[in-house]
């Protein structure tokens, strides 16, 4: 669910946000506190992507420091300078390595699909 796949009815005494099917999602005094218990669970899904996302940087970190993980050439364009790139943030210790460029590139492909199977739900 997006921010503009919501409905705002407007009554006297609150605010009433419905989804495009007409579900009631959410009631509240004000169009502000209905938008964020509407979007509670979107919010905190984008909370712990980053939790996971930071977990999986941290042993990304301690592995390579310790020798158990070693960075290798981008896999793309074998540039020496690389970083590591996750897919899936729930498997933190696989990783591809990616130069900047590539990394960045990857990141913004994951972000498009990402957008486009919340369109599909």
């Amino acid at each position: 669910m997006l921010k503009r796949d919501l409905r705002w009815r407007v009554d006297t005494d609150r605010v009433t946000v419905v989804d495009a099917d007409g579900k009631v999602i959410a009631r509240a005094p004000d169009k502000t506190a209905a938008t964020l218990i509407a979007l509670a669970p979107v919010l905190m899904a984008g909370f712990l992507e980053k939790t996971n996302q930071a977990f999986a940087r941290e042993q990304v970190r301690n592995a390579v420091r310790s020798g158990r993980l070693k960075p290798g050439p981008c896999r793309v364009c074998g540039a020496q300078e690389t970083q590591a790139h996750h897919e899936d943030y729930a498997k933190p210790l696989e990783v591809e390595w990616l130069c900047p460029l590539h990394h960045h590139a990857a990141d913004k492909a994951r972000r498009v699909s990402l957008k486009m199977k919340q369109r599909d739900c």
